[in-house]
């Protein structure tokens, strides 16, 4: 890939981090509850891994211009970033509204924590083959499938 279009790839999620962060924004103002948002966001994290899944493994790329093939990429990877900050933040406020108490050291602790888990996947990223997206696809896909089985436990279990 030309030097350029990492640039162009970066103002595209970046767009789309942006604009899950608005409408993020626009559902709080909403009072649309945390968990629904989750849920939205999770939801939206599996259709876009599940695409991406199923365009690297029929290779659907190798039949495309080099322009058609990067949005065949792109456009998944852009939903799953866009799915993220419906997530993340609602997660976060979850996971600390009862320590409120001591939610300086909380906040650190889940940080950390979060960061390493962020640092941990970064590294199968990068041992993971090259120059095929399909083992990329199927981590994430992985990674999407076991953050809706945790929500579905810890979050929506029966009282």
């Amino acid at each position: 890939m030309h030097p350029s279009n990492y640039g162009k790839v970066g103002f595209a999620l970046s767009a789309a981090f942006l604009l899950g962060a608005s409408l993020n924004r626009y559902f709080i103002q909403q009072y649309v509850p945390a968990k629904t948002l989750i849920k939205m966001g999770l939801t939206l994290s599996l259709l876009a891994c599940t695409i991406l899944l199923l365009v690297s493994y029929f290779d659907i790329t190798i039949y495309q211009s080099k322009r058609s093939a990067m949005l065949f990429i792109l456009a998944p990877m852009a939903l799953q970033c866009f799915s993220h900050l419906l997530v993340t933040p609602h997660c976060l406020r979850l996971a600390l509204e009862n320590y409120s108490k001591v939610a300086g050291t909380a906040g650190a602790i889940l940080g950390g924590a979060y960061y390493s888990t962020v640092a941990a996947i970064n590294y199968v990223i990068a041992v993971l083959p090259s120059g095929k997206t399909l083992p990329l696809a199927s981590l994430f896909f992985c990674l999407s499938i076991s953050c809706r089985i945790s929500y579905n436990k810890i979050i929506l279990k029966p009282n």
